[in-house]
């Protein structure tokens, strides 16, 4: 290569490297709920990011997913009834279509009075 071929090649990547990103998302945060009781309900919301959003929820302990909850175009979602047993540890998962995603603290599953939407063996 001769010094006029580096040059420009140089100059292409400082400005592919340089230019601004088209992106303006902003930031995907996710709030972590007070309390998740089992078979009850709890209404989990998130700001920023670019809709849809898809929602789940991930085990505490393995961070194995538990489930998907939902792909919705809001900022908020309930969880109606919240099917996992009592004593699990579990974080929460949003995604944006930008491809970003946020996570809730860990919060541990307690235990309510019923029990009627778990499977037998929880």
């Amino acid at each position: 290569m001769n010094f006029k071929t580096l040059t420009l090649l140089s100059s292409l990547v400082i400005t592919v490297f340089a230019a601004p990103s088209p992106q303006t998302v902003d930031s995907l945060l996710i709030n972590t709920p007070v309390s998740v009781v089992s078979c009850g309900a709890v209404t989990l919301s998130w700001q920023g990011g670019a809709a849809p959003y898809d929602l789940s929820v991930f085990d505490g302990t393995t961070s194995t997913k538990i489930k998907p909850l939902a792909t919705t175009p809001s900022t908020s979602f309930a969880w109606d009834p919240i099917d996992v047993p009592a004593g699990t540890s579990v974080f929460f998962d949003v995604r944006d279509s930008a491809g970003f995603i946020a996570q809730s603290a860990l919060i541990r599953v307690d235990a309510g009075d019923d029990t009627s939407c778990l499977p037998a063996s929880a």
